[in-house]
């Protein structure tokens, strides 16, 4: 594993985050049964106008890095003053495809893992944009397929529906690949709401991780 840690260390991790501040709420489960953690702060999202900032990571299980950095940033956040907002964050999207990768990595098999236990991309399987595709993404149609329907894997459909109820008006996701804070969205150029404002966000998060 190297520096990384397993899949058992970081729910540790998860586990004292809900003991210092953060609200644990299993949200779902994956294909192999697997929970599906969220951790909350601040005010109650659900059911309540508060503005949800929210951010994903461990979608890909190969970009292991973004589950740190997801954790890293929930500890940065214990200090912050959220005022009347939440803050979610859910750091392992692809616990299937974690555990697979480890077991890779401690069997010392170094392999493309981008999947969930069923083969679909993750990603690619949410209802945005659902189908979508560019050349490259049909020329590759196995690495990146979206499966059967938007919202066919139970990690997509226990994150769409946790959020759907929650008044999101922030969301990042977490990849380790290219170096890029895509803004406005990776599927489409056209102007977004607050565009001026989320301009400025990414700007900041591009420049901290340049540093």
């Amino acid at each position: 594993m190297g520096p990384y840690r397993g899949y058992g260390e970081l729910l540790t991790h998860v586990r004292a985050l809900a003991s210092r501040g953060y609200r644990l709420r299993v949200i779902g489960h994956s294909v192999r049964k697997e929970p599906l953690f969220a951790l909350v702060r601040g005010a109650e999202p659900h059911g309540t106008l508060a503005r949800t900032a929210v951010v994903l990571a461990g979608v890909h299980p190969n970009e292991w890095i973004g589950v740190e950095t997801a954790l890293r940033l929930a500890e940065q956040a214990l200090t912050s003053d959220l005022g009347e907002r939440s803050l979610v964050f859910v750091p392992v999207v692809n616990p299937d495809g974690l555990w697979r990768v480890e077991r890779n990595l401690r069997a010392g098999r170094h392999r493309f893992v981008r999947h969930n236990a069923r083969g679909v991309d993750l990603n690619r399987n949410f209802a945005t944009a659902w189908g979508k595709t560019g050349l490259v993404q049909r020329l590759l149609g196995r690495v990146f397929s979206p499966g059967s329907r938007p919202e066919s894997e139970p990690e997509v459909l226990a994150i769409a529906h946790f959020l759907a109820r929650c008044r999101v008006d922030r969301a990042v996701s977490l990849h380790s690949f290219g170096a890029a804070v895509l803004y406005p969205s990776a599927y489409t150029t056209a102007p977004i709401a607050d565009a001026d404002e989320h301009r400025r966000w990414a700007e900041r998060i591009a420049a901290a991780a340049a540093r």
